[in-house]
């Protein structure tokens, strides 16, 4: 009896052990938060320096800050039936009132991570413009990933400190752009 009990928990220990191993595969072994990104549109407005290098999610030097907003996303975004992860950065200066995002799609390539796409905030209000001539993003609510797609809610038109509505954009990811899947939703905030 005591021998079949010490072999049961021989059994549970190593099936605990490789589901914890398969719980950390691939690209969720990336720390995301003490990363290095290659910043476009903040290093250009805010002169944060471009690779920028996160600690815990956050750079700062002078005025100029580069934050991550949350852990990693994940979801198959190519199709490939492995995990993509999605990261969501802001960046500004202390000396304004307003900040610029920039969203990070990483893959796995021969075991290895690699940037897939990226999209800034410029672009987004480029493509949210298609569809309603005179709106602008004033800042990102936030991210999600839902069904291999990239999902932006974002406050729109209006001011910083009274935006009209909150906008929903659809993102879906081809070739190595992160492309508008269609008009985004718009509802007002409230």
């Amino acid at each position: 009896m005591k021998k079949q009990l010490i072999l049961i928990l021989i059994a549970l220990f190593l099936c605990s052990a490789a589901a914890f191993g398969q719980s950390k595969s691939g690209i969720r072994r990336t720390d995301f938060m003490n990363h290095s990104y290659r910043s476009s549109l903040c290093t250009e407005n805010f002169e944060v320096p471009n690779p920028v290098k996160v600690t815990r999610g956050k750079f700062a030097k002078g005025e100029a800050w580069f934050d991550i907003q949350a852990k990693a996303l994940y979801s198959d975004l190519n199709g490939n039936g492995g995990e993509d992860a999605i990261v969501h950065a802001k960046c500004g200066s202390t000396a304004g009132n307003f900040n610029n995002s920039e969203i990070f799609v990483y893959g796995m390539q021969r075991a290895k991570v690699k940037l897939l796409a990226s999209i800034d905030s410029n672009e987004m209000e480029r493509g949210f413009k298609r569809y309603f001539k005179d709106g602008f993003i004033v800042t990102l609510k936030g991210v999600k990933a839902e069904k291999g797609r990239v999902v932006v809610e974002a406050y729109t038109d209006g001011s910083n400190a009274g935006p009209k509505y909150i906008s929903t954009l659809t993102y879906r990811l081809s070739g190595s752009k992160l492309v508008l899947t269609g008009k985004p939703v718009r509802r007002r905030n409230t």
